[in-house]
């Protein structure tokens, strides 16, 4: 059986595309789900946010620090857990997901990324939730808190 030189261009073509641009689709891939919707790792986070919470409510001044901003993954079995005190400041703690062993614990110095989006998780009962929709509990086996989001 003779393979013309057309079917053997096109053939070479699609080895091409499958080695050159396949890989190159492969980073090019989407952002992680929790990048858009934070709020997916609650179970996964929830001994490192209670260790946060209560490392920064020991500290003076952070006294009233109720409010999780926002929750992301790091490296080495890590999360960044971003607090807000009852001034206004974003506090970025970094714990161990499994022990909650708290890594770092400081004021943010550039605190945009967990102040973007409406949702926040008060970890204490919310006493005024009249500019939210609803303060959804979440419990994963282990108490995080009430789940609000502003923008609906």
């Amino acid at each position: 059986m003779m393979i013309s030189t057309r079917a053997k261009a096109q053939f070479a073509a699609l080895i091409w595309v499958m080695v050159v641009v396949g890989p190159v689709r492969a980073f090019a891939a989407e952002e992680p789900a929790w990048v858009k919707d934070w709020t997916v790792l609650l179970p996964e986070f929830s001994t490192a946010i209670g260790a946060c919470v209560e490392a920064a409510q020991a500290k003076p001044g952070w006294v009233n620090t109720h409010w999780v901003r926002r929750v992301g993954p790091m490296n080495r079995g890590l999360g960044l857990v971003a607090l807000q005190t009852a001034d206004g400041k974003i506090v970025e703690c970094a714990a161990d997901l499994t022990t909650g062993q708290i890594q770092r614990l400081e004021v943010s110095g550039d605190p945009a990324w967990a102040e973007a989006g409406g949702k926040a998780l008060y970890v204490v009962p919310p006493s005024d939730t009249n500019d939210a929709c609803d303060a959804e509990p979440i419990d994963e086996g282990n108490w995080i808190g009430w789940l609000i989001d502003r923008n609906c």
